[in-house]
C-alpha cells in the first residue's frame, strides 16, 4: 500500500473502533523526560505493585525539517515550535510504545539513558542488559518520488514491476496497491539528480520516461506527471536496529522502524511493524496485571 493510503486506513479504523478511548494528534514531538523507576523501588512514587512511577513525557508542537533549505527532501524529523500558543506540556503514561518510526526519539532517549547508566566498569559488568542503536552508514544514498500508475487489465496485477535506466541513474519499483491494477511506483534516484528537485519541469520528466521507461510512460497522464515533477523528493531512512533489549523498565517498549529501520522496499518495514504489533497484542492479552 502507498504510505498515505495505509495511514488513512489505520486512522479510519482507530476513529471508528476506538474513537472513545484514543485521541489522534498530528504535528507533535514527544520527548521522554523520565522513564520512571525501572526497578520499582519503594520510594512512594510507584503503583504499589513494584512497577514504579509512570513515564513522564514532554509534548511539543513541531514542523517537518528540510535539511539544506526548501529544495531538500523532507525527513522524518521535526523542529520544535517554541512560539506555539499551547507551548510544551508534560504528560504521564503507564505504558509508552516507541513507534515513532525513523525519527526514533524514544530509542535515542533510551540509548542516552543506558549510556549514562553504564559509565562505571561495575555497571557495565553487572548492570541490566544493554540497549544500543546500531547505525549503518549509507554509502549509496537515494531519495524517491512516488508515482501512481494504473496498469492495463491484461497486465498481471499481483506482481512487482521493476526497471532500471541507463547507467543505473534511476530505478523504478512498482508495487500493487489493489487487485485492479492500481500500482504505487517509486522513482529511486540520487539526491543531486535534477529530477529529484521540486518544481522540476514536467516535460523533462516526461522525456525521461519516454526514453528510459516507455512501457510505463504511456500509462501516466499529463496531470500525474506534472504532480510528480512538482513535488520534492522524500528521503529514505538509514539502516538501523536497536537491541538486544527493546524495553526500558516495565513501562516502555519499542516496535516498528523505531526498533529496526529498513529501506521502504516491498513493504518490508510496514509488514514487520504489523508483526511487532501482533506480538505485543498477544503479550498484553496474556498479562493479568496491566497497572
Amino acid at each position: 500500500l502507498a504510505r498515505d493510503k495505509l495511514v488513512g486506513v489505520l486512522r479510519r479504523v482507530v476513529e471508528e473502533r476506538y474513537g472513545d478511548v484514543v485521541e489522534l494528534r498530528y504535528g507533535y514531538q514527544v520527548e521522554p523526560v523520565d522513564f520512571g523507576d525501572p526497578d520499582g523501588e519503594a520510594d512512594g512514587t510507584g503503583d504499589g505493585n513494584g512497577n514504579g512511577p509512570p513515564v513522564r513525557l514532554e509534548v511539543s508542537r513541531c514542523t517537518p525539517v528540510r535539511p539544506g533549505g526548501d529544495t531538500a527532501a523532507v525527513v522524518e524529523e521535526c523542529s520544535v515550535d517554541d512560539s506555539a500558543d499551547d507551548g510544551p506540556s508534560t504528560v504521564t503514561a503507564n505504558l509508552l510504545i516507541g513507534a515513532d518510526g525513523a525519527a526514533r526519539t524514544i530509542a535515542n532517549a533510551m540509548e542516552a539513558r543506558d549510556r549514562k547508566r553504564r559509565v562505571g566498569p561495575l555497571s557495565r559488568l553487572f548492570g541490566k542488559g544493554r540497549f544500543k542503536v546500531t547505525r549503518f552508514d549509507d554509502d549509496n544514498p537515494r531519495v524517491y518520488k512516488s508515482v501512481p500508475i494504473k496498469f492495463p487489465s491484461h497486465w498481471p496485477s499481483n506482481l512487482n514491476y521493476s526497471a532500471r535506466s541507463t547507467g543505473n541513474r534511476i530505478t523504478l519499483e512498482a508495487l500493487p496497491s489493489d487487485t485492479s491494477g492500481t500500482y504505487c511506483a517509486l522513482l529511486l534516484m540520487k539526491p543531486d539528480d535534477p529530477l529529484s528537485r521540486p518544481s522540476c519541469p514536467p516535460s523533462e520528466l516526461r522525456s525521461f520516461f519516454d526514453t528510459e521507461f516507455p512501457q510505463f510512460s504511456s500509462l501516466i497522464d499529463d496531470g500525474v506527471m506534472s504532480d510528480v515533477a512538482g513535488k520534492a523528493a522524500s528521503s529514505l531512512p538509514s539502516f538501523r536496529y536497536a537491541g538486544p533489549r527493546l524495553h526500558e523498565g516495565r513501562r516502555t517498549v519499542l516496535l516498528g522502524d523505531c526498533a529496526h529501520t529498513v529501506k521502504p522496499y516491498f513493504g518490508l518495514g510496514a509488514n514487520t511493524a504489523l508483526q511487532d504489533v501482533e506480538r505485543l497484542r498477544g503479550i498484553l492479552a496474556e498479562t493479568d496485571d496491566l497497572s
